[in-house]
């Protein structure tokens, strides 16, 4: 069902999103540079453009769920347990509030969209514009699970290998370079998928 595979890229490019940034964030003493609240504002934009949707109900879901997935991954990276660094982060017993409730509105965000838009058979678009065209016959999910999607095992290999490069580098040349490969090979994974190969 194309819906459903719709749902699952959008999911899969917030949680990819998400520990990217969360490994950039590591690495990068952003508050060197930035003060702390034009970072914040900043921070803000970033995740909304990088998790633009055709769909509001979707692109909500994104935008919550991969601020809270790029805070969990933060800490895992870090190898330490929350605590409440600044006024608008309150932890409680180490688990950040603000990941909770990120997590709770996106569920309830995609479970929306999901009976919205599957329940009608319509796509996200079809909302806002009968311009667009959507191949029913596309079934990635299906190509990508029966080995007929070689590009993206290789972009797969190459974000892996990336995310391997950054973790256990000690040059901050090599880091950046590994972040350049996974972005690059998440974004151009993302695309192939969600456009099935075509524009």
């Amino acid at each position: 069902m194309w819906g459903k595979n719709y749902l699952l890229v959008n999911i899969l490019r917030s949680l990819l999103f998400g520990i990217v940034y969360s490994i950039l964030e590591v690495d990068v003493p952003f508050w060197k540079y930035i003060p702390t609240l034009d970072y914040r504002i900043l921070y803000f934009i970033i995740f909304a453009i990088a998790t633009f949707s055709t769909s509001y109900l979707i692109w909500g879901a994104n935008f919550f769920l991969s601020m809270a997935f790029e805070d969990i991954s933060y800490w895992i990276i870090k190898n330490q347990l929350p605590f409440s660094y600044a006024w608008y982060y309150p932890v409680f017993y180490h688990i950040p509030l603000d990941d909770v409730i990120e997590g709770i509105l996106s569920v309830v965000l995609y479970a929306y969209a999901y009976n919205k838009y599957i329940g009608n058979n319509l796509a996200p678009y079809e909302y806002i514009s009968d311009t667009r065209h959507y191949d029913p016959s596309c079934d990635m999910f299906y190509y990508f699970t029966h080995g007929k999607t070689h590009d993206l095992y290789g972009l797969l290999v190459l974000v892996v290998v990336g995310v391997i490069a950054n973790i256990i580098s000690t040059s901050l040349d090599e880091k950046v370079l590994s972040l350049v490969a996974i972005i690059i090979g998440t974004g151009v994974f993302v695309d192939l998928w969600s456009h099935c190969f075509h524009h």
